[in-house]
């Protein structure tokens, strides 16, 4: 899954609305500034609060995540830090961080995220040769 956030609706809108798409927030604020403002700024919207927690907890299907260190829709520690609670409860998930890239890894001029994709992919396919076969 290209950028997908792992976190609740409302805490992704406030990260989006703190970002405020500005290519440069990265270089203005950190991490800790971001989750303070995830968790403290008041909703300026009563969206429902979808948690694709609810939903990842029962599937049983493998996963990748690729994300941007420099995404600014999504609140990629965040949605890591829940992949990886996921994860050490057995789910068969795992994510790519691409330091230099920003929200749109599949856009972006590395092919890297793609060729990682794919890759993922054929290697999920042959292990369900194998127990086939």
């Amino acid at each position: 899954m290209y950028s997908g956030a792992v976190i609740p609706a409302r805490e992704q809108l406030r990260f989006q609305f703190f970002t405020n798409g500005k290519k440069d927030f990265w270089d203005k604020h950190t991490e800790a500034d971001a989750r303070q403002h995830v968790a403290n700024d008041p909703d300026r919207y009563q969206f429902t609060n979808t948690d694709p927690m609810t939903p990842l907890k029962t599937i049983t299907t493998p996963g990748l995540w690729l994300f941007g260190s420099k995404d600014i829709q999504i609140p990629v520690g965040l949605s890591i830090e829940h992949l990886n609670a996921l994860k050490a409860q057995g789910k068969p998930f795992e994510y790519c961080l691409f330091p230099l890239l920003d929200h749109n890894t599949s856009l972006s001029a590395s092919s890297e995220p793609s060729t990682i994709a794919l890759n993922w992919i054929k290697s999920r396919s042959k292990k369900k040769a194998q127990r086939t076969s």
